[in-house]
């Protein structure tokens, strides 16, 4: 979206009595909704404790050295000390390549061999769960619990 609408849609939202802000690195403008929501807080209009905010690690971030540092960087963006729910965005990794969030080549997406559940694992200390994820994956991820 242009600049301005993200963070606009999330004060009318919040000034509505919408309280969860589900967001993502990969929509690009956790800066827009960290201002807005850091405004309607300073406000009075809401808490940080009234909120529910979710966050997604991207694909290109499965790497397990790159989990927190992923994190850090959506905190960051979001001017936030922590997230109510962070999530694996999608259970394939990407392939980094700078500054592409769908690393392709010849019209192929550039995947990587990083079972995601490697990265569930080493998430556990800052409870990362998994979004979009399908039955077969979900079965895989409890059977590796056990």
């Amino acid at each position: 979206s242009e600049p301005g609408v993200v963070g606009k849609a999330v004060s009318v939202a919040i000034d509505s009595g919408y309280r969860h802000i589900d967001g993502a690195y990969s929509y690009m403008n956790e800066a827009e909704v960290g201002a807005a929501v850091k405004k309607k807080i300073a406000e009075g209009v809401v808490t940080r404790e009234n909120l529910f905010i979710v966050s997604k690690l991207w694909c290109t971030f499965h790497a397990l050295e790159d989990v927190k540092p992923s994190l850090m960087k959506s905190l960051s963006a979001l001017q936030l000390t922590y997230l109510d729910l962070y999530l694996i965005h999608f259970p394939v990794g990407f392939q980094k390549v700078p500054g592409e969030l769908f690393p392709v080549q010849e019209g192929k997406v550039l995947v990587t061999d990083i079972d995601y559940v490697d990265t569930w694992r080493v998430s556990l200390k800052w409870k990362v769960i998994v979004d979009q994820f399908f039955h077969k994956e979900m079965e895989r991820k409890v059977k590796c619990q056990e």
